[in-house]
């Protein structure tokens, strides 16, 4: 098997791939649709669709890889891919009974989700809904297959499938979007979405084709396990979608385009978080839950300083350029067709708070994720609740007087709070972890000092040769950030043999 490192290091390159692919797909959303109304609603109802999804399924999803590495270790590969297909068959049921619910209520929903709704939105949004509703369905067979995959090791092909059809997606909107508007958005997402499923579905059924003989009929003797360590963190998923949805309400009540604005600016650090979380879901769930299991905790320690270590990495090489290039990196991907220049400055500034309150995020989910392989995941489950409570209540109590700036400030301060807090509850002692995290931090910020300073020193005409050479200056202290990191790169590219 190759080293944690070498895994880590080709995910986050092909999960890169897939950033720059979104990023020009926000390009082009930016170019046709800028901060529109139109695009405010295709927000609201593709958020709406992946909270109720992450709301009744997120904490399946977050603690599948934990538990079947549980499952296999203690009772046998066997017993963990039956208990999975009837799993597998409890999802399929549960997921169309709320589809088909939900498209009973879609005229409720749009009315109690839009501020002030005319007749033309309320149509539009109905109108999208019922059009993206099947991927409610689709969207969440995937995700237990890509969870399944990545317990039996395979990695790459999700992101490989990802990123080509990102591409095409690319070529759909471009070509689309002129003719039909916003409704190409939903061409190119069925496209993404489809040839994902597909694939995941063809090789699931290639790794461990007994699955299928499981899923009917749904026995809860097999799917207890999975249920029961997962119903802790129900009611903090719910919370935090309801979060996520009373963001955007919120923001509907500041102003027509600011839910737009917010996308914009929460783009480049959700695809981060999507990078970073993939990393740790994918790897280092199962991986420190296969040592705990064992007991083995001088590997759990130093395998977890590994992958903060990684993860930190991984903020040195982007986050400067979200706080410190912030504004040639927004220039240059959204100043074009309908977007002006007092749409982009806001767009700046909050791309730049939300990357500095991502520095919080990382940390939450790291020791959660932490806490989580430790079978700790009561204590995580009430710090999510507690932590999208400060959230939730930062953001309704001081919307009006610090606008839409409190929304990185909430979320900063609640992750934050949180992280801390779980240091307290991790199954090893974190002196010398939380020692590294503070080395790491100095280095994150004199890095982001150093971009601040080239930014505001030296401005080309080119905003393109602006953000060249910001990628140039970061490329040339790598080898002093690898140094101080003591990062040693060689099982990257090396390996490892079983």
């Amino acid at each position: 098997m190759a080293s944690t490192s070498k895994t880590t290091f080709i995910l986050f390159i092909l999960r890169v791939i897939r950033i720059f692919i979104s990023i020009l797909t926000l390009t082009l959303s930016a170019k046709f649709f800028g901060v529109t109304v139109e695009r405010d609603v295709w927000i609201l109802v593709t958020t709406f669709l992946a909270s109720l999804g992450a709301a009744i399924w997120g904490p399946i999803n977050e603690t599948f890889r934990a538990k079947f590495v549980f499952i296999k270790e203690k009772n046998g590969e066997e017993a963990a891919l039956s208990k999975t297909g009837s799993l597998v068959g409890f999802v399929i049921v549960v997921t169309i009974v709320v589809s088909v619910f939900t498209a009973l209520l879609t005229t409720h929903v749009a009315q109690n989700i839009l501020t002030s709704p005319t007749e033309k939105e309320t149509s539009l949004f109905c109108c999208l809904f019922l059009i993206m509703l099947p991927t409610f369905f689709i969207n969440q067979m995937t995700t237990l297959g890509i969870s399944l995959l990545n317990s039996f090791e395979v990695y790459y092909l999700p992101e490989i499938v990802g990123a080509i059809t990102g591409l095409a997606s690319l070529g759909i909107i471009a070509f689309l979007a002129p003719s039909i508007g916003i409704y190409s958005l939903a061409v190119s997402q069925y496209i993404s979405y489809i040839c994902l499923f597909i694939t995941c579905f063809y090789f699931v059924n290639k790794t461990c084709p007994q699955i299928k003989t499981h899923i009917l009929p749904i026995k809860w003797s097999l799917i207890r396990d999975f249920i029961i360590y997962s119903l802790p963190f129900f009611f903090p998923y719910f919370i935090g979608q309801c979060n996520t949805l009373g963001e955007k309400w919120l923001a509907g009540k500041l102003g027509p385009g600011i839910i737009s604005s917010l996308d914009y600016s929460r783009q480049f650090t959700i695809v981060l978080q999507n990078v970073l979380s993939s990393v740790l879901t994918t790897i280092m769930v199962p991986t420190l839950a296969k040592y705990f299991s064992k007991n083995d905790f001088r590997t759990y320690q130093s395998s977890l300083n590994d992958f903060i270590k990684t993860c930190f990495l991984i903020l040195i090489l982007t986050i400067p350029m979200l706080i410190g290039g912030a504004a040639p990196l927004c220039k240059f991907f959204f100043l074009r067709g309908n977007m002006s220049l007092n749409e982009l400055s806001v767009i700046i500034t909050l791309t730049q708070l939300f990357g500095m309150a991502f520095i919080g995020v990382i940390l939450y989910l790291i020791f959660g994720m932490s806490l989580l392989s430790a079978a700790k995941g009561k204590v995580y489950a009430f710090l999510g609740i507690t932590t999208q409570i400060i959230v939730l209540m930062l953001n309704l109590c001081l919307y009006r007087s610090l606008t839409y700036y409190i929304f990185p400030v909430s979320l900063f301060l609640g992750h934050l709070s949180a992280a801390v807090i779980m240091c307290r509850f991790m199954p090893i002692s974190m002196n010398e972890t939380i020692k590294k995290i503070g080395c790491y931090l100095c280095i994150l910020t004199a890095t982001t000092a150093l971009i601040c300073f080239f930014n505001y020193s030296i401005k080309l005409h080119s905003t393109f040769l602006q953000l060249l050479f910001n990628g140039i200056l970061l490329l040339l202290i790598l080898p002093l950030v690898l140094k101080l990191m003591k990062f040693n790169i060689k099982p990257i590219f090396k390996g490892t043999k079983k």
